[in-house]
């Protein structure tokens, strides 16, 4: 949904094609790739009412493409599964290369950032190797510490907006009460008269 352009007010065609491949002397079908906006065979902006803008259409693209990990861990990247926390956020001390996660352990649940840079230049598998259970929980300790005063600050108004809420909802209880015996003793005066 995010890719494609009729939620823009776009109409497109031809955003796709085939790549073909050889294949043991015999030309085949490969898969399919998206093509860039400037090679669609029809590209209509505007064509109908969309959802979003074009302009927002093509942010959001180009967020989608900064967004994606390349292949040689370099790019700026989403957060991943697994439990690690920092993953494609930390850098090697050493090299500058991202740390890469890899999972070990106990049925492959501990995680641990490695550095795999310069591995032909220097002999060894790797520049450096970190478990993330203590560098994870510090991470953790420190944002808990930056964000506690503003916490128990929200907390301390969340509490004072709901007891000025409560009292104001007593206050109409208390005034519809008031008027339901009012009307009581006027009904029962009424009905003796």
């Amino acid at each position: 949904m995010l890719r494609n352009p009729c939620y823009a007010g776009a109409f497109a065609y031809g955003k796709t094609a085939g790549r073909t491949v050889i294949e043991q002397g015999r030309a085949r079908q490969g898969t399919r790739y998206r093509k860039p906006k400037s090679e669609c065979k029809v590209l209509l902006t505007d064509h109908h009412s969309g959802y979003i803008s074009w302009e927002e259409y093509v942010q959001n693209q180009q967020q989608i493409d900064a967004n994606a990990m390349s292949g040689d861990g370099e790019g700026s990247g989403a957060a991943k599964t697994g439990a690690a926390l920092l993953s494609g956020l930390l850098r090697c001390g050493q090299c500058g290369r991202k740390l890469q996660v890899v999972y070990s352990g106990n049925k492959g649940r501990v995680p641990r950032y490695i550095c795999r840079g310069d591995r032909g230049d220097r002999g060894h598998a790797r520049c450096q190797t970190v478990g993330s259970l203590r560098l994870d929980r510090a991470i953790v300790r420190c944002v808990l510490d930056a964000i506690q005063p503003v916490g128990i600050e929200a907390a301390i108004n969340v509490a004072a907006s709901t007891r000025a809420e409560d009292d104001a909802k007593k206050a109409s209880l208390e005034l519809a009460s008031n008027a339901r015996d009012t009307k009581r003793i006027e009904h029962g005066a009424s009905s003796t008269l």
